[in-house]
């Protein structure tokens, strides 16, 4: 997402704000039409991904009331960008923007070394604010040639950035390699760590000596602390390192597969259900990417060799068991046809074990998922380091049963230990789940209300496991007894099952907003 200054007056200013993806693109004669009503780039893509042809044409009419315009730029294949511009008044007081004369970092050079495009951007917008000069690096061996180019040029940086986790050469590496070199003796080095990363637990390596680290998310705050405190001659390098971190960043447990290297894919297509995966995966030291349905899973798969994939079982487009089906199928594209496959889902008969067992699945969790479950079966499966896990896995605590009449509207302290006491995270969670069930609500109306019994049986299973994850029992009960009610053709009992499960999630949105402060 971007957003620029096209032109302005006195008292107007025109921006151009657009989003660009790396989806299918759009081809030139489907962007022809693709701002009139009722029409879409791909006529097969109202079925896969829903929509009216509607949005955009909508969308066009607000920009052009604002005096601005609307457009796509796309290549079949390659992804988008779509774009609006609108003429907006300016304020008639405000505050000043801020100026970079007489900044203490003034002509200060300082070399961002990260893999990650965005990131170095994000970086180089807020150093050139505070008047810091900055080039950006892609990997170790461009940020050793930048240096000594600058050298050579009798114009040497005075600080670099460097992320720890890059291909081929990481930022422990890179700064070994820094240290080595005499010519870069003063040159004072940042460690970028992830966000999770244990407090003034830098790196097993020692010796590498780094002026601070900073955990990611970085805020701007927290990078002019450390600058100041580097330019200003503290950070002596025979220090050991110094992480200064958000003061809302919680000291997580040491990471028990951390190191290992593997990497996990997650299928689900619910946000609030990737969100507390992905977190509990980094809490236990795993890096994990998502997607939404099998289909991407497939996709994924072929492209980047995972070493484990986390399969909700029902998914739009394509199931988690077609997908497993499909990996184990020799033909497949997939790097990996025995890449471990843990299958999660709401189910928790019998049968539904063996179906997921038996298209390919090697294991099989309930949500909502225990931490120590989790662990239990990644340890089993995973196909690195099962000897080295540091703490001693617990049973599976058993699960309160559905038939208690009583049940809580939100069980907190559950989600916070599946989240090992982060109380940031559990509030992202909790977040992303009250933007997307009011939708899931909203859709269940209406297939109750167009008698479309498939439809709801699948809308409240979502919605059963999504609150079974978070914590709130009582929803996720009223969710399973829709689900039990429109597989058995119980009709007559549907609206009076969806009043409940409204009411339940005012209930627990309430309590859950309550701890939000809002």
């Amino acid at each position: 997402m971007r957003v620029s200054r096209l032109n302005e007056t006195a008292q107007t200013v025109r921006l151009r704000f657009s989003v660009s993806d790396t989806g299918m693109g759009i081809s030139k004669e489907g962007q022809h039409d693709l701002f009139h009503p009722f029409t879409q780039g791909d006529a097969s893509a109202t079925r896969k991904y829903g929509g009216t042809g509607l949005g955009l044409a909508i969308s066009r009419q607000l920009a052009e009331l604002m005096g601005g315009r609307i457009g796509v730029e796309s290549r079949h294949g390659e992804g988008s960008t779509f774009w609006f511009s609108v003429d907006l008044d300016k304020q008639t007081r405000g505050e000043k923007a801020p100026t970079v004369h007489g900044s203490p970092f003034a002509d200060t050079r300082l070399l961002i070394v990260d893999d990650n495009t965005t990131h170095r951007s994000v970086l180089e917008k807020m150093l050139r604010r505070a008047g810091i000069r900055t080039t950006q690096a892609a990997d170790g061996e461009s940020a050793l040639k930048a240096l000594h180019l600058a050298l050579d040029q009798k114009d040497p940086y005075q600080i670099a950035l460097v992320d720890m986790q890059m291909p081929n050469m990481d930022g422990i590496a890179l700064g070994g390699a820094i240290r080595a070199d005499r010519r870069l003796s003063s040159l004072k080095m940042v460690l970028l760590t992830a966000m999770g990363t244990k407090k003034g637990k830098v790196s097993p390596s020692a010796g590498v000596d780094f002026a601070a680290c900073l955990a990611k998310p970085i805020r701007e705050v927290e990078l002019k602390r450390v600058l100041s405190m580097l330019l200003g001659g503290g950070g002596d390098g025979g220090q050991r390192p110094r992480c200064f971190s958000p003061e809302r960043l919680a000291s997580p447990p040491d990471p028990i597969f951390a190191g290992c290297g593997a990497r996990v894919l997650i299928a689900d297509d619910n946000a609030a259900n990737q969100k507390l995966a992905m977190g509990m995966l980094a809490k236990i030291g795993l890096k994990a990417d998502t997607v939404a349905n099998g289909q991407e899973a497939l996709d994924a798969l072929a492209m980047i060799p995972y070493d484990m994939v986390l399969m909700d079982v029902q998914m739009p487009e394509m199931d988690g068991l077609e997908a497993t089906r499909q990996i184990r199928n020799p033909d497949s594209g997939v790097m990996n046809h025995q890449v471990p496959v843990i299958a999660l889902t709401a189910h928790a008969m019998a049968n539904d074990r063996d179906r997921c067992l038996k298209a390919g699945m090697n294991a099989y969790l309930t949500k909502p998922i225990s931490t120590d479950s989790l662990i239990e079966k990644i340890a089993k499966w995973l196909p690195v380091r099962k000897n080295k896990i540091k703490r001693p896995i617990q049973p599976p605590q058993c699960r309160p049963s559905f038939g208690n009449s009583s049940a809580t509207v939100w069980n907190r302290s559950v989600l916070l230990d599946r989240l090992m006491g982060d109380e940031d995270l559990l509030s992202t969670i909790a977040k992303t789940f009250l933007e997307d069930i009011p939708r899931q609500i909203a859709l269940i109306a209406r297939l109750v209300e167009s008698n479309d019994l498939s439809g709801v049986e699948r809308c409240s299973h979502k919605i059963k496991g999504a609150a079974a994850n978070v914590g709130g029992v009582a929803l996720s009960k009223s969710a399973l007894e829709m689900e039990v009610a429109a597989k058995t053709g119980n009709v007559d009992v549907l609206a009076c099952r969806l009043d409940d499960l409204t009411g339940r999630f005012d209930a627990l949105q309430k309590a859950m907003r309550s701890h939000l402060g809002r």
